[in-house]
């Protein structure tokens, strides 16, 4: 799974998305349009949940909505239902309104990967084993990123800059003991044919 799609409702959507060199982020919302791209060096997997509560101004929201059923439909059934449309036109608009009061009231699940760029996902019920794959695929891309990147030595470089940058590797567990030692055989080995 190289891509995670979220949606709320129809207005509210984040798009995830792994590319060469990170992360791509999209998202929909009331306020507009926003995309960017974080970098796999800015990426750390400290994985933290929250739960967020209703806030006070949902809940002052939900109570409105819920006045102005209770005198939509008293204004209507006072006057007196004079057909079948209207009734109807009832129905629906009290289903709507009600849908809006569960949605504004629904307590919200959030996973974050806590990085130097913090990414964000929504962690409901429907998306908590979509969302667990997908960053063990952040993890596994990122692992090739970084040894595509950094596991290479170049002739400008001295011997110390390339053993730190291999230990570095090693550190972070992008490359594994055995890995690291035919590095650094291999190192070792080209100092001698370069007679360095």
């Amino acid at each position: 799974m190289k891509e995670l799609k979220q949606k709320r409702l129809f207005f509210f959507s984040r798009n995830y998305s792994i590319v060469e060199d990170g992360v791509k982020f999209i998202s929909n919302t009331f306020n507009g349009y926003a995309e960017r791209t974080i970098k796999f060096e800015d990426i750390e997997f400290d994985e933290q949940i929250f739960d967020e509560s209703t806030q006070r101004i949902k809940v002052i929201l939900a109570c409105s909505l819920m006045f102005n059923i209770l005198f939509v439909v008293a204004t209507i059934s006072s006057g007196g239902v004079k057909n079948a449309f209207e009734n109807l036109l009832m129905v629906v608009l009290t289903f709507v309104i009600l849908g809006i009061i569960v949605f504004l009231l629904q307590k919200e699940r959030n996973k974050f990967l806590v990085g130097r760029k913090n990414i964000h996902f929504w962690y409901e019920n429907n998306y908590i084993e979509k969302v667990d794959a997908f960053i063990k695929e952040i993890r596994i891309a990122k692992k090739e990123y970084m040894r595509g990147k950094y596991l290479k030595a170049s002739d400008w470089e001295d011997e110390y800059t390339i053993k730190s940058k291999f230990n570095w590797l090693h550190d972070h567990n992008y490359i594994n003991e055995e890995e690291l030692q035919d590095w650094l055989l291999d190192l070792g080995n080209r100092k001698i044919i370069n007679g360095k």
